[in-house]
């Protein structure tokens, strides 16, 4: 909904799931719209592709997690009051971006072990 709907707060309080014809657009916007695509589940990765993508040196500070909230913790989420729910529209935007990153991975030769090379070694001198 985020990709796709108008007004600043409407895709955030909008019960309605997107529709089919919004699901197609957001990916298409996905796919031809961002210079970048990085999963913050893999954040010390997806900082090494960036920078494999557009240059520049690695940075101590963009490998640390600065947007801690109130409510952060190591342990998993509780998604029991989800009671079974699953965005299928989310989860096939989060699987086309997982495929460009991974496209991306390949294409710029980037994994764990480079990145300790390129990224993660210099980052950590630096600091």
């Amino acid at each position: 909904k985020m990709l796709v709907r108008d007004a600043p707060i409407e895709p955030c309080v909008n019960p309605n799931p997107p529709t089919e014809e919004e699901t197609v657009l957001a990916l298409q916007r996905l796919r031809d719209g961002f210079a970048f695509v990085g999963i913050t589940d893999t954040w010390d990765l997806s900082i090494c592709l960036l920078h494999a993508k557009f240059g520049g040196e690695c940075r101590a500070e963009e490998l640390l997690n600065t947007n801690l909230g109130s409510n952060a913790t190591s342990s998993p989420y509780d998604t029991s009051g989800l009671e079974g729910f699953v965005d299928l529209s989310d989860g096939r935007l989060f699987a086309a971006a997982r495929r460009i990153f991974d496209q991306d991975m390949l294409r710029f030769d980037v994994s764990l072990e480079s990145c300790v090379d390129t990224c993660f070694g210099p980052a950590a001198r630096i600091a």
